[in-house]
């Protein structure tokens, strides 16, 4: 039958042996075991990594890319992918932290059995779904907060806010009216690049100066977003055009331990 509604799945289910059997999870048992491993205690837990310690509030998870591979056995770049979907589909929201990656389950009081059953009495159908929509606009929020990020999140120093600043001066050099971006959210992409991606620091630094100088590239990244996603695009033309430069010498800007040339100058040398 077709009819809606709705049924309990209660976590026990990842300890039965067909939920353990070592397999590579659909994209379905992915979505399920998210929601059954998120926070579902209203309570704010700490957790600890290292000698860091975060909040993980309802509704969230803080197991990093590589944990969520392993469980699923997938590749990061294939956990990458799905959550970029979800998200797309306004079903999760994500948020790169210094020691892992924050997911936050939107809408999940719409998930959780003991915010939409009556479990105690004289509980009405008007107060558990006065409570549900409660749940989902808390839920809500703390999406957003996650997705907006703290304003004083990077400091003027850190990689990740000097490469995004990099990038908006590479534009802002050939048309000084392009209006200033949210360089903290643009820093947020470039995390995500560093911890998520593998990239070097000196080799977004280079992609940058490259890409902006490229006839056709220069007008097509006009974001850390964009040039997130379009990275590995941009680094293989890169590597052909300097090929054929400088009789098969490759063109590179110059580094060090501290990056500063690769990010601050635009000298040039030939190896």
């Amino acid at each position: 039958m077709g009819g809606k509604g709705w049924i309990a799945l209660h976590r026990k289910l990842q300890d039965n042996f067909l939920w353990k059997e070592h397999r590579e999870f659909s994209k379905a048992e992915a979505w399920l075991d998210i929601l059954m491993e998120a926070q579902h205690s209203q309570r704010p837990v700490e957790v600890a990594f290292g000698m860091t310690a975060l909040t993980c509030n309802y509704g969230e998870s803080l197991k990093s890319i590589t944990t969520w591979a392993q469980r699923w056995n997938w590749s990061r770049n294939k956990v990458y992918r799905f959550f970029k979907l979800l998200e797309r589909c306004g079903m999760i929201v994500t948020q790169s932290e210094q020691v892992t990656t924050r997911l936050t389950v939107c809408n999940y009081g719409r998930y959780d059995a003991k915010q939409n059953t009556s479990g105690s009495p004289g509980r009405t159908a008007i107060e558990r779904e006065q409570n549900a929509d409660r749940i989902q606009s808390v839920t809500d929020n703390n999406a957003n907060n996650a997705n907006n990020g703290k304003s004083d999140k990077y400091s003027p120093d850190a990689d990740e806010f000097r490469l995004a600043e990099m990038l908006f001066e590479e534009i802002v050099t050939r048309k000084p009216d392009f209006k200033k971006p949210n360089l903290q959210k643009w820093a947020v992409h470039v995390g995500r690049m560093l911890k998520l991606d593998n990239r070097k620091v000196a080799r977004i630094g280079e992609v940058i100066r490259w890409c902006q100088q490229d006839g056709f590239w220069q007008n097509n990244i006009l974001s850390t977003e964009k040039l997130r996603d379009k990275f590995d695009q941009l680094e293989l033309r890169m590597q052909e055009t300097q090929k054929g430069n400088h009789n098969g010498k490759r063109k590179v800007y110059r580094t060090d331990t501290r990056y500063e040339s690769a990010i601050n100058n635009k000298e040039c040398i030939e190896i």
